[in-house]
């Protein structure tokens, strides 16, 4: 019993020294906040993404779509002019964070509305301007060329904290969008 309890608490102690190795706690809360967040932090991390980017952004619109339960905030190039041609529809040059809105407290039969969060589902960008906030916030030791080069490397792309798995792929090889997503 001794013996099995040993091999338990070294178990234990070496996966929480690699979890712990890589991220510190305050960043594990910090993307742990990101599963419900009021309206003014959804768009402050949203904006914190465009700050960090290599390109300069400029924030554009809160986007429209037929899913009522998606918060899409994009952002477009500083240097950009004729927004109109970036309002709804697909952006090769923009940043779009997505987030899934769901309510807390409500009770239809009592008439209470509850309030209204958000929860961190995706960043679509292109790459230069999303690898500065997986490595900033996500993943520390991530490598850009091994992200790059096509290697499967999941120790680089893929992060679970608690029962969340982020993951920072380009899921069509032909499109220079890339994704961190929430799983």
């Amino acid at each position: 019993m001794k013996k099995l309890l040993f091999i338990i608490c070294c178990c234990l102690s070496t996966f929480l020294y690699s979890q712990s190795a890589e991220l510190n706690q305050s960043q594990i809360n910090y993307i742990n906040s990101l599963r419900e967040l009021d309206k003014d932090a959804a768009k402050k991390f949203s904006d914190s993404i465009a700050n960090t980017s290599k390109t300069k952004y400029k924030f554009l619109q809160v986007r429209n779509t037929l899913l009522k339960s998606h918060y899409i905030l994009r952002y477009i190039p500083a240097e950009t002019e004729g927004k109109e041609k970036y309002i709804d529809r697909s952006c090769e040059q923009c940043i779009d964070v997505i987030f899934v809105k769901y309510v807390k407290g409500a009770n239809p039969s009592l008439e209470i509305k509850g309030e209204e969060f958000y929860f961190f589902d995706k960043i679509e960008a292109k790459f230069l301007d999303l690898f500065p906030i997986w490595k900033l916030v996500f993943k520390p030791a991530a490598d850009a060329i091994k992200l790059t080069e096509g290697h499967n490397y999941d120790s680089d792309r893929i992060i679970k904290i608690n029962d969340t798995e982020y993951t920072f792929k380009n899921y069509n090889s032909d499109s220079p969008i890339w994704e961190l997503k929430s799983w």
